[in-house]
């Protein structure tokens, strides 16, 4: 009866074992979630900065519709106009 009593005591809990299995088993999670994060935040980049380079090339065309060629495109009437995004002009050297 005391030999029951004593085995009993001492398996309460967790064993070192299932201890790291449990830390291994969270940290492989953790690893995965975090993957597809930055997965899905690399692919929203990336789709953002294709749809404002269309945006750009459509405010562009839009701005020589009347003509046959880009000649005389200049990089202040670019600037100057909405056709480029705010984040790709380099206000320090107008370029």
């Amino acid at each position: 009866m005391v030999s029951k009593i004593m085995n009993k005591k001492y398996e309460k809990g967790l064993s070192l074992i299932e201890s790291a299995m449990v830390l291994a088993l969270a940290a492989t999670v953790t690893a995965g979630v975090m993957f597809y994060y930055q997965s899905a935040s690399d692919s929203n980049k990336s789709q953002n900065a294709i749809s404002e380079v269309m945006s750009a090339t459509s405010a562009i065309n839009g701005l020589y519709i009347g003509q046959t060629s880009y000649s005389g495109l200049d990089s202040t009437i670019l600037l100057n106009t909405s056709a480029i995004p705010d984040n790709y002009k380099d206000t320090t050297n107008k370029k």
